[in-house]
């Protein structure tokens, strides 16, 4: 069996939501391992072109099954082996590294601890880690505490997590020409 990593391009996210998002949604230990296990398995599918009726048998005994994470996951889209190899090859084999290293203005990275669908930690720390790698040295990257996706206060959403619309204000003006000018820091703001 193929396990792929989290840590991989446009894939990655996928197999963090499959378990994040449903668990967040309560589904049990043993489902959010058999959505885990489908997610594994439409993936190396995707990729490798091999086991599509294996895949096309899964998908249709979740589907008869009412598999509660089968109608909420994207993979009951597929009508053919060749969508899913496009899908690879266009889509969840990208990774956005590559251009993210070759950014020479200032960039401002917000994420949300309890995102569902982008594990914020391993989106920070790859975003940190290519940014001072390729030489950018104006950059910050911040994970609010207790906000989703949207960085809306979580459990809710309902208003934005505390520190959002600060951080913004205070990271644009440091670096606008604007009348409301914030007071210029001592040292380049800290990632």
């Amino acid at each position: 069996m193929l396990t792929l990593s989290r840590h991989c391009p446009n894939y990655g996210p996928l197999l963090y939501q499959a378990g994040a998002a449903f668990k967040a949604a309560g589904l049990s230990a043993a489902q959010i391992e058999e959505a885990q296990r489908f997610t594994e398995l439409w993936m190396r599918v995707a990729r490798t072109g091999q086991d599509y009726d294996v895949f096309l048998k899964e998908r249709e005994e979740a589907r008869r099954d009412k598999k509660p994470w089968m109608f909420s996951w994207f993979s009951g889209e597929f009508t053919s082996l060749e969508q899913m190899r496009w899908d690879w090859d266009h889509i969840l084999s990208f990774s956005p590294l590559l251009a993210l290293s070759r950014v020479r203005c200032p960039v401002l990275g917000v994420f949300g601890e309890m995102d569902v669908l982008t594990d914020a930690s391993d989106a920070s720390r790859s975003m940190r880690s290519v940014l001072a790698g390729s030489g950018n040295r104006d950059f910050t990257v911040k994970v609010f505490a207790n906000a989703g996706h949207s960085l809306g206060e979580m459990p809710t959403g309902s208003r934005m997590a505390p520190g959002v619309f600060e951080t913004l204000r205070s990271w644009l003006l440091t670096r606008a020409q604007t009348d409301e000018r914030a007071p210029a820091p001592d040292t380049q703001m800290k990632p």
